[in-house]
């Protein structure tokens, strides 16, 4: 016997895990608890991009995923302001099952720490100073409260951001050989405001009652200036104009949940919903080409409201040790009205609903080396567009559709294992895409939204192979009506204009290689990705499809003293993709994170270190051909500073949205 005086154990948190086609990062035990941002710590999902306005997320070869918390849809903008500090683990699920809305073939699913106190309370301030190309401040603080069975959350927000964006394009219309260059960059004040209340009363172990009501205070105040040459056969103008850009985008969503255990195997779920988002925007266009003081030239207003009540009922059955039942009813009406207006035009009232009623049902279950899980969702969605003051119907749909999901996944062996995944999708516009809203870019080009803009149906095959931690997946998958951003010419208005657009049909072929690896205090995840996209359209010119590389590594070193050293770097090559062709690009990035003691935390970051990330894509639609390229604001330095206090460490409320339109607001 050997009496021990002192035993002093050390673990590493893996940041990055894979299995069964999810990617798990683990936050709240890694450096990434410290990042600045959710969208910064979604970067590092491999094959994920954000764009640099970080207003849209795109998975390669998935499209734009579907964004929940806990089991709980949210909004972009929602997911931007979620604190890191009070997150657990962020999931990126290539292959989701039948219960998942049929709109998404991949899901980022957020878990928030679990409570494991009933009593108690828990308040953490976060200060967040980074500088991109300007200097932005977000301070957040987060109270919780546990009072036995009933526990109350909330949170707030100041985000005082210093906002640059910018863009520079060349069109060329063939037809009367008119070549407009445009430079724009958008820079100014912009304040954010964003806020969560709720609260959980636990009737028992099993049944609770929880309530949420979230929201976003946006406020914009950022002038835009143009530089625009236009040139007609021989004739050549140089034109610039500044534009007084002043923008409210107001945002609130409340639910009610109630979860009934009926019976030790069958558990019941209620829900109802509301959402509710706002935009003004109010655009004055000064000519200020000359030395001469010139007065309004244009002026733009934009006003969109959009409203969604939604209601879900779910009943999970668990029929024996190895099979598990799922079934729910989904129902909602969404309404959203548009209306813009300039000095010369006024476009009427544009009144958009759309009533969607859903079934889906899923099996789940294990024999032997094979579990699966198969599932159908039946969807009928109704839309009408109409100009009430007009009396006049413009759209007119009502569809039926089928979404079968079947995963299944085999092990050979302790360390060889085979998933098949087979799935339908849709991915419906946003409400703010199907609409008549115009926006001025120049004299001679406009921004235009469609209010015809279809459904994208997606049909999609893979086949993965696993050998312990490795993995290669192999799939293809083929679109209909998917959505580009394309150019064609007003022969009314005498301009050029760009929006979205439906085009015929994309296709892609895709290989990913997954190997993480990991030596005593360094893990590091690898990923590989090389896939060929072709999408064809007869108003397109066809660059033909050429294949790509995405190469992603993050790597993590543990030091003494609870120092932690991160390092990542991605990687895309240029490429053809049928309607278009996208320049390759890269960014390098790293971290350095230092607990300080139980209440203090310090996290410095640095992105896209060398500025090489942006983008830039060609296209030549209906004549007009176009180079764009996207500066993005991602190269910054950031500084994070953490205080916590009070007897619990760990806090949430369980409560899930039932409005599966959110994405889409």
């Amino acid at each position: 016997i050997t009496e021990l005086d002192q035993v002093t154990v050390t673990s590493y948190q893996i940041v990055m895990q894979y299995k069964n086609g999810t990617v798990t990062l683990e936050i709240a035990k890694s450096y990434l608890a410290d990042a600045a941002t959710v969208a910064e710590i979604v970067t590092k999902l491999p094959g994920v991009l954000v764009s640099a306005n970080q207003n849209q997320i795109n998975v390669l070869g998935k499209g734009t995923p579907l964004l929940y918390v806990n089991k709980q849809q949210i909004t972009l903008e929602q997911f931007k302001n979620i604190p890191v500090q009070s997150i657990e683990t962020i999931e990126l699920v290539r292959n989701p099952s039948a219960k998942y809305e049929a709109n998404g073939s991949a899901v980022i699913i957020i878990t928030l720490k679990k409570n494991t106190e009933e009593k108690g309370y828990h308040v953490q301030l976060t200060e967040n100073a980074y500088i991109q190309h300007l200097f932005n401040n977000q301070f957040t603080g987060n109270t919780y409260i546990g009072l036995g069975k009933l526990q109350l959350q909330a949170s707030l927000g100041y985000h005082l951001l210093q906002h640059w964006e910018s863009n520079t394009s060349q069109l060329h219309y063939t037809a009367n050989n008119t070549k407009i260059d445009y430079l724009t960059l958008a820079k100014g004040p912009r304040t954010k405001i964003p806020g969560t209340i709720g609260a959980i009363y636990n009737i028992n172990k099993t049944d609770y009652i929880s309530i949420q009501s979230s929201f976003v205070i946006h406020k914009d105040r950022i002038p835009i200036n143009t530089q625009t040459i236009q040139e007609n056969n021989e004739n050549t103008v140089a034109y610039t104009n500044y534009t007084k850009s002043k923008e409210t985008r107001n945002f609130i969503s409340s639910n009610v949940n109630y979860v009934k255990q009926i019976s030790k195997n069958v558990q019941l779920f209620g829900g109802i919903q509301y959402s509710y988002k706002t935009r003004n925007l109010n655009n004055n266009i000064y000519d200020t080409s000359s030395s001469q003081e010139n007065g309004v030239q244009e002026i733009n207003h934009q006003k969109t409201d959009v409203s969604v009540l939604a209601a879900k009922v779910d009943t999970e059955i668990q029929l024996n040790e190895h099979t598990n039942w799922e079934s729910g009813i989904n129902v909602a009406e969404v309404t959203t009205k548009a209306v813009s207006s300039t000095l010369n035009t006024i476009t009427p009232l544009y009144l958009y609903k759309e009533h969607t009623n859903a079934l889906y049902t899923q099996m789940q279950g294990t024999f032997g080396p094979v579990s699966f899980t198969a599932g159908i969702r039946l969807e009928h969605n109704k839309v009408n567009g109409n100009y009430p003051n007009l009396n006049e119907d413009v759209v007119n749909r009502n569809n039926l559709y089928l979404f079968p999901r079947i995963n299944a996944s085999i092990s050979l062996d302790s360390i060889n294992t085979i998933n098949i995944n087979y799935a339908k999708s849709i991915n419906r516009p946003s409400f703010e895409q199907a609409n008549n809203i115009r926006v001025f870019i120049n004299p001679y080009l406009d921004f235009v939204n469609r209010i015809n803009l279809l459904a994208t149906l997606k049909d999609e095959i893979s086949v993965e192979y696993v050998y312990k931690k490795i993995s290669l997946n192999l799939s293809w998958y083929q679109s209909k009506n998917p959505i580009y951003y394309l150019s064609n010419y007003n022969t009314t208005l005498d301009k050029l204009e760009i929006g979205p657009t439906n085009i015929n049909s994309e296709s892609s072929y895709q290989a990913i290689l997954t190997i993480p690896f990991s030596y005593k205090t360094f893990t590091s995840s690898n990923y590989f990705y090389g896939g060929l996209v072709n999408a064809k359209d007869s108003n397109i010119y066809n660059f033909g499809a050429t294949p790509y590389f995405y190469f992603y590594t993050n790597n993590e070193i543990h030091l003494e003293k609870d120092y932690t050293i991160g390092i990542n770097y991605f990687l895309m090559t240029p490429h053809n993709e049928g309607a278009r062709t996208s320049a390759g690009f890269s960014a390098f990035g790293i971290s350095l994170a230092k607990k300080l003691n139980n209440n203090w935390k310090i996290n410095m970051y640095a992105n896209d270190i060398f500025k090489t990330l942006l983008f830039t894509q060609d296209y030549n639609s209906n004549g007009i051909a176009s180079t764009t390229t996207y500066f993005t604001d991602n190269s910054s330095i950031n500084l994070t500073l953490s205080y916590s206090f009070g007897s619990t460490t760990n806090k949430t409320i369980k409560n899930k949205d039932v409005d599966e339109n959110l994405n889409r607001m």
